[in-house]
């Protein structure tokens, strides 16, 4: 029995036949096990999970593997990113045996994803509505609001494209099965490109849910973030390729500017380089050896 109840459960006990109901959020021994006392259990994911909620993460998963995610401190400046948006799974009902409605915050910075923010719940249409205005409002203000076109995200879609929230509605159609798009947003998994707030109170469910995919009963929180890692990947290769080839014909005809710069390395050697838009790195253009510029741009100066 877990020591909090992730769900309305119902246990039977076989041989007095009592009846023992909890509903969700109900805690065992309260008295001992305070809501401050569960919260900071909450924040050791591996040890909540097993212990105290009686389900260990297995070693490997099904889909996603349990050491392909990364990790950031909490606490912990994160980088500039490119883009912010919100993904979210509806659900059909809000009746609490129904799925959940799940709502990700996420950033985006070169092919590294960031999960900022995840709430998992059985919110109703109206309570869906305001529980996305506040995630894009809090924090990083999203640019861009991610909506499955199904269930009643269709009506929130409507609503939301009516109301000025500073972002772009971008109505969903998922293709293919559930599995089919995790095993496609699996390769920025495994990569090493998605990052999990290391003491996140919703960090072992997560995991949990990622690990045992698709044999899980509320799968919300994975159909949420496969949205967003194959919706991005869908953006990053369309549009930039394109932005490339046109690049690199206008600069054959000499119609577009050659960013260069001086790059002197760890043994005082200085060569002249040349920024790659396709890769966003610096590039030697004798060798095609690459320079990663630190956080954002090179040091050097442009010549």
């Amino acid at each position: 029995m877990p020591l909090e109840a992730e769900e309305d459960e119902k246990y039977t006990f076989p041989r007095s036949g009592r009846v023992v109901e909890r509903t969700r959020g109900d805690v065992l021994h309260p008295e001992r096990f305070t809501s401050a006392v569960v919260e900071g259990l909450r924040r050791k994911s591996r040890e909540w999970a097993g212990q105290y909620q009686q389900r260990p993460a297995p070693s490997s998963g099904i889909i996603f593997q349990p050491n392909w995610w990364r990790y950031y401190p909490t606490g912990d400046r994160l980088p500039s990113f490119d883009q912010v948006a919100i993904s979210v799974d509806c659900a059909f009902k809000s009746a609490a045996h129904n799925d959940y409605v799940s709502i990700q915050k996420w950033g985006a910075v070169g092919p590294r994803s960031y999960l900022l923010k995840c709430n998992t719940e059985h919110p109703g249409y109206t309570a869906t509505k305001a529980a996305i205005k506040a995630m894009s409002s809090h924090g990083r203000r999203a640019s861009v609001i991610l909506i499955e076109d199904k269930a009643n995200g269709s009506a929130v879609i409507e609503e939301l494209c009516r109301q000025d929230l500073g972002a772009s509605i971008v109505a969903v159609n998922p293709e293919g099965g559930k599995e089919s798009r995790a095993y496609a947003a699996s390769a920025d998994c495994e990569a090493g490109n998605v990052f999990l707030p290391e003491e996140a109170p919703w960090l072992s469910e997560f995991l949990h849910v990622a690990a045992h995919f698709p044999a899980v009963k509320h799968d919300d929180c994975i159909d949420a973030m496969t949205q967003y890692l194959n919706w991005r990947r869908a953006k990053i290769w369309r549009l930039p390729l394109l932005d490339y080839y046109e690049r690199q014909q206008a600069q054959a005809l000499g119609l577009a500017e050659v960013l260069r710069c001086e790059w002197t390395d760890e043994l005082g050697r200085t060569m002249i380089l040349e920024w790659d838009d396709l890769r966003h790195l610096w590039v030697d253009p004798k060798t095609d050896a690459t320079y990663p510029p630190g956080d954002e741009e090179a040091e050097g100066d442009e010549v």
